[in-house]
């Protein structure tokens, strides 16, 4: 049985109720698909800091990194002075993780639930790819002739090509991957009614795309499903 090692930070607020009824969740789908899963709990948040003074300690954070992934629950205390503790947790676990995808899928899965009217779960149903470690993220900017009536703040934005093209790399393959798993679905789904003619077109496809470089459509910088995976995403 395959075996995985979870970081938990419940933190502050309802985070340590979100994170006890997610680890419910978890458990229920590691015992239905057959693996393990083994929580490490830390301690940090608000209540930390105000005993200790300290946010984040460098031997946790060095400890966070061995781990494949972090379930945090939430961060921010009404004693704790506004940036303190996101700046001293979040932003920098992002940084030093360098995880730098905010992967946000939204999905509808019930339509009495639904605020937007006649929408049902085939309507809803698309991933937000956020990039996570830079932009006004970096913190950049100052500020000019502080504390007179003159005062100017200036944030900066910082997106750099390193930056930028990583996180749309994530998404192209990402939406790529996506669509492939939906379309095989919905063709799972229709293949009893598929008829001899569709198959006969989908082989000739098949040997445009073998002739066009694969299916990764490296000889021409994009390729069939290249223009799918992008015309999708506008979609959906």
């Amino acid at each position: 049985m395959k075996s995985y090692n979870i970081a938990v930070l419940g933190g502050d607020g309802t985070g340590p109720e979100v994170t006890r009824e997610a680890i419910k969740v978890l458990d229920a789908a590691s015992n239905k698909f057959g693996f393990k899963l083994n929580y490490t709990d830390y301690d940090l948040g608000g209540d930390r800091y105000l005993r200790t003074g300290e946010a984040l300690p460098d031997s946790v954070v060095e400890e966070l990194g061995k781990f494949p992934a972090i379930l945090l629950g939430a961060i921010g205390h009404p004693d704790v002075k506004p940036g303190i503790l996101e700046k001293g947790i979040l932003l920098r676990l992002r940084f030093e993780l360098e995880q730098y995808i905010n992967l946000r899928p939204v999905k509808l899965y019930d339509d009495r639930f639904c605020p937007l009217k006649d929408k049902k779960p085939e309507d809803i149903d698309f991933v937000v790819v956020r990039e996570n470690n830079e932009g006004l993220y970096t913190g950049s900017g100052g500020f000019v002739f502080k504390g007179t009536p003159n005062e100017v703040a200036i944030q900066e934005s910082v997106n750099t090509r390193r930056g930028v093209e990583r996180c749309l790399r994530f998404a192209f393959e990402y939406t790529r991957k996506r669509n492939k798993d939906k379309k095989k679905s919905k063709d799972d789904t229709t293949g009893s009614s598929s008829s001899g003619k569709k198959k006969s077109h989908d082989d000739d496809k098949g040997s445009k795309r073998s002739k066009d470089g694969g299916d990764d459509g490296s000889s021409h910088g994009g390729g069939d499903d290249s223009l799918e995976a992008s015309n999708d995403d506008a979609i959906d």
